[in-house]
């Protein structure tokens, strides 16, 4: 009989909110008969998630171990380090370790690394540590290069876990991932623009595995039935209220639209920094009437939102420091329901639809292109049902948790 294969999840807080991803890696490993611990930074309530439902039918709150806090007061945070390096032999021998500035020069000073490496010495046992985001590999990497740890580590990236925002800070990351990148066994980006990135950083060897979605449930649903020839048109954005998702365009897209006459009812959900900002973009445009801002909706709220839509919107492009979307899930989520994508060709959005076949592409911060093909789709009833349905069987194809979780099972087992 095969031995029962044991995975660590290294994570940020647990649940999340929209990491939906996570959760989808989680519950294939599951499926596939694999014993499951989640290492998180904090636990979080179950309100906190848009998962609700799975996250209690595999009861995962109750798989969760919590790493100890990092106090930011720097002289509690060496004593506190201090009295965890007393609680066993192991672990004042790692605390001195770390102390060595010949090894480690001097910035493990601050007990940053030993707050990461103490609840790996007794979670020392598994056979695959999988840590997404690759500040939650630190840690991880760090046991690995002090004998520890003698497992496979997988370490995902997923986008902002590889930006920088100037030359200093870049380097900065290409420091704190130096064992990252010596010790993963495997990295996985979910785009060959975060490929790209990864490179710029140092590290070659990574391979492609996208954030996948259920699309048993995103999916069409004859419930809705929506008709095609409406004079109202309902357009819909998802994602995080950030500067580099730009909604202001698809504001701006939407107001020279409704200034030709077209009746609209945009819904633009998420919160973030960019609410206010947005909240009076909208104001002063008076578009009240035309624009929803929602805040966070469950996934079945979501679901029934895009349901209810005609096309998505994606809008993001990049901020004053050159970050982009390296993949965006929410473009996958829309085409999987059977609807038609107008995009910016920015960072990995590229490879989450077809252009001309499931919606469109234009290029960045090209704003009269993007109002023009949204207009096509608005006049065309016939062209958006036909992208809608390629956009599905598009999504079937290639972003599936059946499609994906066979590859990432295949990297767990190898």
């Amino acid at each position: 009989m095969n031995k029962k294969l044991k995975i660590l999840f290294s994570v940020n807080g647990f649940p999340a909110k929209s990491e939906t991803f996570i959760v989808n890696h989680i519950v294939a490993a599951l499926d596939a008969g694999m014993e499951v611990v989640i290492l998180a930074n904090h636990k979080q309530s179950l309100q906190e998630t848009t998962q609700q439902d799975i996250l209690l039918k595999y009861q995962l709150l109750d798989k969760v171990v919590v790493k100890k806090g990092m106090p930011k007061n720097k002289l509690v945070r060496v004593f506190t380090a201090l009295s965890l390096a007393f609680t066993s032999l192991k672990a004042f021998k790692f605390f001195t370790i770390l102390l060595n500035p010949f090894k480690f020069g001097f910035s493990n000073f601050n007990m940053n690394a030993y707050y990461e490496l103490y609840p790996l010495l007794n979670l020392n046992t598994f056979d695959v540590y999988h840590a997404h985001f690759g500040q939650n590999a630190i840690g991880i990497a760090l046991a690995k290069e002090l004998g520890v740890i003698h497992s496979k580590l997988i370490t995902t990236f997923h986008g902002y876990d590889a930006a920088s925002e100037d030359v200093k800070s870049k380097r900065n990351l290409i420091m704190s991932y130096k064992y990252v990148f010596k010790h993963s066994n495997t990295i996985t980006v979910n785009t060959p623009y975060l490929k790209e990135v990864l490179n710029d950083l140092g590290f070659s060897g990574s391979i492609i595995l996208p954030m996948s979605i259920n699309t048993d449930f995103f999916k069409p649903d004859a419930s809705y039935n929506k008709n095609l020839k409406s004079k109202t048109i309902h357009l819909i954005s998802i994602g995080r209220l950030m500067a580099f998702k730009c909604h202001y365009l698809g504001i701006e897209a939407v107001k020279n639209l409704i200034e030709k006459g077209y009746n609209i009812k945009y819904h633009i959900v998420g919160t973030g920094p960019e609410y206010n900002n947005l909240t009076n973009i909208i104001k002063n445009y008076q578009l009240d009437d035309n624009i929803i801002l929602e805040k966070n909706k469950s996934q079945e709220e979501i679901k029934e939102l895009l349901l209810n839509s005609d096309i998505f919107l994606m809008t993001s492009n990049y901020d004053n420091y050159g970050r982009r979307e390296t993949q965006g899930v929410v473009t996958i989520e829309a085409q999987a329901c059977g609807i038609p994508v107008v995009a910016f060709a920015s960072g990995g959005v590229p490879y989450t639809l077809i252009n001309n076949k499931t919606g469109f592409l234009v290029d960045e911060m090209d704003i009269e292109t993007y109002t023009n093909k949204l207009e096509e789709l608005l006049n065309d009833w016939a062209l958006r049902k036909e992208f809608g349905k390629n956009a599905r069987q598009f999504v079937l194809d290639y972003y599936s948790n059946n499609a994906c979780n066979k590859q990432l099972l295949e990297i767990y087992n190898n």
